[in-house]
């Protein structure tokens, strides 16, 4: 592929954003959310029924939630924002409501309600979701997003209230109903079984199921012209796949391993916890959900190369499938108790795509991607994500190159776009004289504190080309490559903006924050974290492990707490310390068996 169109893939990041316990009510605050879950009852079902005019973005109609209160209780509450609501019912009676920030509150007529009923809620509503938003609403974001010609929801972490009213947290999973009308040359792809489809009048309504319950954040809906694959996989599972015109004439060969991948999966972690699964893919720009039932993907995942750290990049794309896939293990059937445990479900996920990988080639070995993944949180994470036309080019290359774009002047944000710009760089590519040299075997890559201290007196805002170079002239730059220059400068542009935050771009994975809830440090150290706990108690065990622990807590949720009771309930160890240092300790631990450790020199 050309260099252009590598540039495209370059994303420098300057802000960042990322007992059992059974499925219930949320009963405290959410420790990393708190302003989102209400407590004294259990959702059982929902019932979402939606017409959508796709054309301007609007929706209308009726949600009827059935839940079992767990409290007396004066009020109802729910997490909902934005939208006209025209009338709110309780046991089919016309109540009073009130709106808050980002809550629907609902007045009975007679109060209190008592813990054992069940009740029937049913809100009407009508808007164009994320409109009439207070900052603070706006903050917790909006999962139905629209795009040219269609919309797909992904609503991780808080974005389900910002389409229909829900009981918003993980805790609280139910089963729903989606019953989704939208004009008839359009599909409705969303989690479950595909119970009905319905033409009438130029409108098709789609009628789906779910026969497990479910996080808020994992209910989609995806609406589009859409064609969809379907073919039995492993076990009776029902695989169906979603895509739009440009993708479903050649479907993407990575598709194919769907079934493999839910085979190898159910022998290493048990069976496959649901009756279906598949892939929708949105001609939108996304990050990917592991929505239950049916992975929400990037139609531009499949066109252009991608790097997943610690992989090599032609397989990136597997790896991606295989992550989303194991979440259905870990996260959508074992979902979290709070926000706080997230690396519940991101470690686990991202440890399956390396077991994946290690299993469907031979080329690739999991000491390869421990080694990596390990030098990569140590170095303190990455601001450069993606193929780039740099990550060929040596060190002296870069600096070749660099020196011919006239920076020393320039702010460092400048400095940055213009080395991004392929007017200005594919030229200066071009013009290199010496391409001889070959990238070194095991690239240095300089971690966030060592930048630190070689930026020592320079205050943020004021950082220039000048100090860049001066940064880059005093590292080894022999023995590192174009892409770990380019993260360098993507590192001081951070420090420029944002301070100090710049080199705390990991945390323990044990220990996310609401602007780190999904960062590196939350998925590659904790895989990392699962790699240490296998050498520790040995293979046999820690699959044992995973697969209890799969199996105990399935259609339900589990904290750390519960994760640490089976492993030293399987292992006979006491594993508190081993824990409690991996999760929680700033300090990354070293895996003395493979002789990794952090240099502290």
């Amino acid at each position: 592929m050309r260099q252009a169109q590598f540039l495209l893939a370059v994303l420098i990041t300057f802000v960042l954003s990322q007992t059992a316990a059974a499925q219930g009510p949320q009963t405290s605050p959410d420790p990393i959310f708190p302003t989102i879950g209400n407590p004294g009852y259990d959702a059982q079902h929902y019932t979402i029924d939606l017409t959508v005019e796709v054309a301007n973005n609007r929706i209308a109609g009726v949600v009827t939630i059935e839940a079992l209160l767990t409290d007396d209780l004066e009020i109802i509450s729910l997490d909902f924002r934005g939208f006209d609501v025209t009338e709110v019912t309780l046991n089919g009676v016309t109540v009073d409501f009130e709106r808050q920030p980002n809550k629907l509150i609902v007045i009975p007529p007679e109060a209190p309600l008592h813990a054992g009923e069940q009740v029937t809620l049913a809100v009407a509503y009508s808007g164009v979701p994320g409109q009439n938003l207070t900052p603070e609403e706006a903050a917790l974001g909006v999962g139905w997003h629209d795009y040219t010609g269609g919309v797909h929801v992904d609503s991780e972490p808080t974005g389900a209230a910002g389409w229909y009213p829900v009981n918003d947290h993980p805790a609280d999973k139910a089963t729903y109903t989606l019953r989704i009308t939208v004009p008839e040359i359009y599909t409705v792809a969303a989690n479950g079984i595909l119970e009905n489809v319905n033409i009438e009048g130029g409108w098709a309504t789609y009628l789906w199921e779910t026969r497990s319950p479910v996080a808020s954040y994992l209910v989609t809906v995806n609406i589009a012209e859409l064609l969809r694959i379907e073919h039995e996989g492993p076990d009776g599972v029902l695989l169906r796949h979603y895509l739009p015109p440009s993708l479903a004439a050649d479907p993407p060969d990575q598709l194919d391993l769907i079934p493999d991948m839910i085979a190898y999966f159910s022998d290493v972690f048990g069976p496959y916890p649901f009756a279906v699964y598949g892939i929708a893919v949105a001609e939108d720009r996304l990050f990917g959900l592991e929505a239950q039932t049916l992975t929400v993907l990037s139609a531009q995942l499949f066109r252009a190369p991608i790097t997943e750290r610690a992989v090599p990049s032609p397989l990136a794309v597997e790896a991606v499938l295989a992550h989303e896939l194991a979440h259905h293990w870990f996260g959508n059937s074992v979902s979290l108790s709070a926000w706080d445990q997230v690396w519940l479900k991101e470690g686990f996920a991202t440890y399956a795509s390396w077991l994946w990988l290690t299993h469907n080639h031979e080329s690739v070995t999991l000491d390869q991607i421990v080694r990596a993944s390990y030098q990569f949180v140590a170095s303190g994470g990455s601001y450069v994500s993606g193929e780039t036309p740099f990550d060929e080019l040596t060190g002296p290359q870069f600096m070749q190159l660099i020196s011919r774009l006239d920076i020393e002047n320039l702010p460092i944000s400048e400095v940055l776009a213009r080395i991004t710009n392929p007017d200005v760089l594919l030229p200066a590519l071009d013009s290199l004289s010496d391409r001889t040299h070959e990238l070194p075997e095991e690239p240095i890559m300089v971690s966030k504190s060592e930048l630190r201290e070689r930026l020592s007196g320079v205050e943020p805002g004021s950082v220039t080309g000048a100090d860049a170079l001066d940064v880059m002239d005093s590292l080894p730059v022999t023995e590192m490559t174009g892409r770990g220059l380019l993260e360098v400068l993507a590192t001081l542009a951070a420090y420029d903006r944002r301070g100090e935050q710049a080199f705390n771009l990991l945390t323990p994975p044990g220990s996310p924050t609401q602007a780190r809830l999904l960062n590196p440090g939350v998925y590659q150290r904790g895989a990392l974290t699962l790699h240490a706990l296998r050498l520790e108690v040995g293979d046999r065990t820690f699959f044992d492990i995973l697969r209890t622990y799969a199996a105990r807590y399935a259609h339900g949720n589990a904290t750390t707490a519960d994760f640490v009771y089976v492993a030293e309930e399987i292992s006979g160890r006491d594993l508190n310390n081993f824990f409690d240092t991996w999760l929680y300790k700033d300090m990354l631990p070293s895996i003395d068996e493979m002789d990794l450790a952090v240099d502290t020199e």
